[in-house]
């Protein structure tokens, strides 16, 4: 009989902070369930959203999570307001759910659980644990200074993904089995079998694309081609997927709040047109009093680049003014600020090595707002004026919301 409490143990003492944990056999039986957790309640609705690969919002034990990573293998999902993430790992016998800390480590959290449902898996081992691999002087083949030159491997791999060519994969890897040293043009006309011009318009294409480097041999007269480390190179690859997923997961996240299931409400589209005011700063104490409009972005275009920051000045301050005005009681109006606001001011600074401002807002002595916020000044909102070219990105927003939008508009760049 699986000793269910000692594996589940030794996962919550690891470095991951894993607090709860679930194993469930087959398709939806609770094999066992830490005593912090009853994940009955959701477990149907976790295995249906799991099945059809939906990437949305779900509530588990009344914490609503947004899913980062959803595969058939794998299920990930955070609270933003530092309540802590869920990860799932699953094969054909068994799934693995986690609940973690807010301070831990998501990768370690599903590396534990990975190993863990590894252990409990009935399936045999490729290899026995003692299994001999022969002499260690006989494997020198299988160290990474020899690479396969075969391009249908190399395609399976997805070396060809990373924007190479068939001809432009063959030259590199022949460069790369050169180490160091690298080679001229002439020794790779003989090994590749490629006209010598062929090659070095393949090598214009690769030194653009930062796969080689050229240095100038004097003692040959020659130019010497040598391939920059594949690790290297997968790594800024690798780097900069991953920045672009930040960005598109951080404007998802900004979006998705002002969308219906995906959809833009065109009554709203119209209702907002009508007010250009209103449109550009919806400010309602910066979701204070429960408001979901804590941020937003004006764009300022002009004629010619924007040379000096006289410009960018003025658009900030322009931009402040009507925030300001933004906040003002108007009982004509049904939606207004908090009433129980009593004074805001703005605070000149630099953010970074562009023109910002800070915004502080304090309540009404005795106000219902005042009671949970306190009365001292506090910073509601930050603005910053980008210029780039011929426009001028002014953004504004929460402590949160700001960072993000505005490493989206330094991307533009």
């Amino acid at each position: 009989m699986t000793d269910y409490d000692k594996i589940v143990n030794s996962l919550m003492n690891a470095d991951s902070k894993i607090s709860s944990v679930a194993i469930i056999e087959g398709e939806d039986i609770i094999a066992y369930t830490t005593e912090n957790w009853d994940i009955s309640n959701n477990l149907n609705e976790i295995i249906n959203l799991w099945q059809e690969l939906k990437e949305e919002r779900i509530t588990i034990s009344g914490v609503e999570y947004i899913i980062l990573q959803i595969t058939p293998e794998r299920f990930v999902a955070t609270n933003l307001n530092k309540k802590g993430s869920i990860i799932g790992i699953k094969d054909e016998e068994r799934k693995i759910f986690c609940r973690i800390k807010p301070d831990g480590q998501l990768t370690s959290g599903i590396t534990d659980a990975t190993r863990v449902l590894w252990d409990l898996s009935s399936k045999e081992p490729y290899l026995e644990p003692d299994a001999s691999l022969g002499k260690t002087d006989k494997l020198k083949w299988a160290t990474p200074r020899i690479l396969l030159d075969d391009t249908n491997n190399l395609q399976e791999l997805g070396l060809l993904k990373f924007g190479l060519s068939i001809e432009e994969a063959q030259v590199y890897l022949a460069l790369l089995k050169k180490g160091k040293e690298g080679d001229i043009v002439g020794n790779l006309n003989e090994e590749l079998a490629i006209k010598r011009t062929t090659i070095y318009r393949i090598l214009e294409r690769l030194l653009d694309k930062e796969w080689v480097v050229k240095l100038t041999d004097p003692s040959q007269r020659a130019q010497i081609f040598i391939a920059r480390p594949l690790t290297s190179i997968l790594d800024e690859r690798i780097q900069q997927r991953e920045e672009e997923l930040k960005i598109l997961k951080s404007f998802r996240f900004i979006m998705g709040e002002s969308l219906e299931n995906g959809w833009i409400d065109l009554s709203e589209i119209d209702k907002e047109s009508k007010s250009l005011l209103k449109k550009g700063f919806d400010f309602k104490t910066l979701g204070i009093t429960g408001e979901e409009k804590d941020c937003g972005l004006l764009i300022f275009e002009y004629d010619s680049p924007i040379e000096n920051d006289i410009i960018s000045k003025a658009a900030l301050q322009l931009s402040c003014e009507r925030l300001r005005l933004s906040t003002q009681i108007d009982e004509d109006i049904e939606e207004y600020t908090n009433p129980d606001l009593e004074e805001l001011k703005f605070e000149s600074t630099k953010i970074k090595e562009y023109l910002g401002a800070i915004m502080y807002i304090k309540f009404k002595e005795g106000s219902k707002t005042a009671k949970m916020i306190g009365t001292d000044w506090i910073i509601a909102a930050k603005l910053v004026a980008i210029p780039m070219k011929n426009k001028i990105y002014v953004i504004w927003g929460s402590e949160e919301k700001f960072p993000i939008l505005m490493n989206i508009i330094l991307k533009l760049d």
